[in-house]
């Protein structure tokens, strides 16, 4: 089967979460405040990502690929995503018992968030 994406975007309080389609254009976002998190375990949820990332700053969204065990986090600002990877430089981090390689990553196209979104009829959610 083939590997797919789940995306979060996170409201205000960063407590609610809703489905990304079309909610933000592809120059909205620096990719500067991307982080990549990869070798990450297979039952790793969104939620897990989203609490792990939030004690940096704030959490735009978080978009993982089953399958390959990546993820893409999109932090508030460039600072925010700066901060995930220099934490992450002097010891690793560890999601669900898990070492986690983290590094900087680029934010997601206009046409992969459709690609990923429940709006595409083509996407069928895992979680």
């Amino acid at each position: 089967s083939e590997p797919r994406a789940l995306t979060c975007e996170m409201g205000g309080g960063g407590d609610e979460s809703q489905d990304t389609a079309g909610a933000r254009s592809a120059g909205s976002s620096s990719s500067g405040s991307a982080v990549l998190f990869r070798r990450l375990h297979k039952k790793t949820s969104k939620v897990e990502l989203i609490n792990h990332s939030k004690q940096f700053g704030t959490v735009v969204s978080a978009n993982i690929w089953y399958g390959f065990g990546q993820a893409i986090v999109e932090m508030g600002s460039e600072q925010e995503a700066e901060a995930v990877i220099a934490a992450h430089k002097e010891s690793a981090a560890i999601i669900r018992g898990k070492e986690v390689i983290v590094e900087k990553g680029e934010s997601l196209t206009a046409d992969q968030r459709f690609l990923e979104s429940p709006n595409n009829p083509q996407f069928h959610d895992k979680e």
